[in-house]
């Protein structure tokens, strides 16, 4: 292993800056007010929420009109630097910009914090300066940057940055108190920020364990440490984070009784392993009592939230999953992403098994200290890519697990080139680098597969969704006075955040009956529609020209409400309101009358 005084940080220090730069360039589209998604949105509203007085442990959206109320079950932790952010920049900038700082410093903070801890991966997995720097080289490549894009401010990015936190302490040479305390607090904030970390947690606990198992008395002080961090941090989570320890804990799509139950539970088993190490000095003593240890908490966390075992979107309508939550991206499973974008599984896919592989190969080659390190990983691939294999989503940790191995192996070509030199070494090189990098398998991956229909865009080639949530389509809107505003539930949080206006539904599967409501209402005949808007007092209708929301709704129900709008047939009972709607026709805005009128065709407007 290359000794940490050894290490020369110098190319991974030039790559990050050059990454950080790159990404800043993204800074003048902050300041135009675009944020990248719905989830970025939302986030931001939640924040300003925070700022304005609103309670911590009050995560809810009071202009959220669903029938369930506006409950939400973010964790306040990404909230925290955002909003201190603005609070402390408002005067100095005003709110606006203020914000736009906070959106654009956060993303770009933690990008920093994992690429820096990638590198000490890196190192205490034996790697060369100029193999750490190709791994930085190779996840600036793949799909997990965009989580750290400029304005990308959900939960996502803390989430890579936690876990690559946890493995670089786990990985410490050292085995001190002071690894064990990192990655112990990391994995529990890695859960209470959103349970899309929960495999890599259990990863991560199995993962110090196994090496407890292994290295005996050598891991007592870090797992102890680690178990008592775990307790103290998921405690805390529990009683500080939103939305508090309550009834409202007693979920299962957030951090929950269930999860706080298995830290705890399992945190104080892991002290126990480290303070009676003595009694088991044989490592299949270990192994038995460490497994059973696991068992005991797993089984107190079912008894205690036995509906855990089950989906996390049991809360779902069935009619939801099939009218909105089957369409969304990151949810999906791979047979059906294959049906439709079989390029995205290949590109996807494949950069998880290169990157396996190459742990594979490096666990084979490798001496007895780095062997448990490398299988270690291995095994955070393969476990990553089994819950890709069941949500898409999973391949932001996927990648970046990937990248590390993948680095490590580009590096010892490129070692063997400059020990040789000679052009049968650099060529060797330079196709190792090329063959295993993300571009060239999504390269690959478009030319075998049959091309996929374009998604529908403008004349300037932007997705209708981004047209109809940006801050000039919706400026008009936000001229009204505050009223109710039924849209597509993918535009709903843009409303709510650029406007003073209330929606009735958004993407989020909290809000399921809401979901329904506004899905069954566009999927309605118009009159029905009619009635279903005045029964729930929407004083506007905004409507998204060419949205893929509504032309599936349209797919799915010819002849419905949202059919008509597709078309251009405007029923009566709707008054176009030029001066509310965006410049380009993109966002078109109606006010819904009371009395109920036979369809017509849409006036010039």
């Amino acid at each position: 292993m290359t000794a940490d005084r050894d290490f020369d940080w110098r190319p991974s220090l030039a790559f990050m800056a050059l990454v950080l730069v790159l990404l800043a360039s993204k800074a003048g589209e902050i300041w135009t007010g675009t944020l990248p998604g719905n989830d970025d949105i939302w986030r931001l509203q939640q924040v300003r929420d925070l700022v304005a007085g609103q309670g911590w442990y009050n995560v809810d959206q009071s202009r959220f009109l669903t029938p369930e109320g506006g409950v939400m079950h973010w964790s306040r932790l990404p909230d925290l630097f955002l909003g201190w952010v603005i609070v402390v920049m408002t005067p100095i900038l005003g709110q606006t910009q203020a914000e736009y700082v906070a959106v654009m410093v956060w993303p770009m903070t933690l990008l920093t914090v994992t690429m820096s801890c990638m590198v000490m991966v890196m190192r205490r997995l034996g790697a060369g300066a100029i193999g750490a720097a190709l791994a930085l080289l190779f996840f600036a490549l793949s799909k997990s940057i965009y989580q750290f894009w400029p304005g990308r401010i959900d939960h996502h990015g803390l989430q890579l940055t936690l876990v690559v936190i946890a493995l670089a302490a786990l990985l410490s040479p050292k085995a001190s108190r002071t690894s064990g305390a990192i990655a112990g607090l990391a994995v529990a904030a890695m859960l209470s920020v959103a349970m899309e970390s929960l495999p890599y947690a259990a990863a991560l606990v199995a993962a110090a364990g196994a090496m407890w198992v292994i290295r005996g008395s050598d891991e007592r002080k870090r797992l102890d440490t680690f178990g008592a961090a775990i307790v103290a941090g998921g405690t805390l989570a529990y009683l500080l984070d939103a939305p508090g320890p309550a009834g409202a804990r007693l979920v299962c799509d957030a951090y929950g009784a269930f999860h706080f139950i298995a830290l705890t539970i399992g945190g104080v088993g892991l002290i126990t392993l480290a303070r009676l190490g003595g009694v088991f000095p044989d490592w299949r003593k270990r192994l038995q009592t460490g497994v059973a240890m696991g068992v005991l908490t797993v089984a107190a966390a079912i008894t205690a939230q036995p509906q855990c075992l089950g989906s996390p979107y049991g809360m779902v309508p069935p009619e939801v999953m099939e009218s909105w939550m089957s369409a969304v991206g990151e949810a999906k499973h791979i047979g059906t992403v294959w049906a439709d974008k079989p390029a995205l599984v290949i590109a996807d896919i494949g950069y998880i098994l290169l990157g396996l592989g190459a742990a594979l190969f490096l666990v084979r080659r490798s001496d007895d200290a780095a062997r448990l390190n490398w299988t270690i990983l291995a095994v955070l691939i393969a476990f990553s890519g089994a819950v890709t294999a069941w949500q898409i989503r999973g391949s932001l940790f996927a990648h970046l697990f990937a990248s590390l191995p993948i680095g490590y192996v580009t590096g010892l070509a490129f070692e063997r080139w400059r020990s040789h030199r000679g052009p049968v070494p650099l060529v060797q090189f330079a196709a190792i680098a090329f063959l295993l990098s993300p571009p060239f398998l999504s390269s690959i991956a478009a030319r075998v597969t049959p091309p996929q229909p374009a998604t529908a865009v403008n004349e300037d080639g932007v997705r209708f969704a981004d047209v109809c949530r940006a801050k000039e389509a919706l400026a008009p809107l936000a001229a009204l006075s505050a009223a109710k505003i039924f849209s597509p539930i993918d535009i709903g949080p843009a409303i709510l955040t650029r406007t003073s206006h209330a929606v009735f539904a958004g993407p989020y599967h909290r809000n399921g009956q809401g979901i329904l409501r506004v899905t069954g209402t566009l999927r309605a005949s118009p009159e029905d529609a009619h009635r279903a808007l005045l029964a729930m007092d929407a004083d506007y209708v905004a409507y998204c020209n060419g949205l893929g929301e509504t032309q599936r709704y349209a797919t799915l129900s010819p002849g419905s409400f949202a059919d008509q709008l597709n078309q251009g047939n405007i029923p009566a009972w709707l008054t176009p309101m030029p001066s509310a709607s965006s410049a380009d026709g993109a966002l078109m805005v109606y006010r819904v009358e009371s009395a109920s009128k036979a369809p017509v065709s849409r006036p010039d407007s």
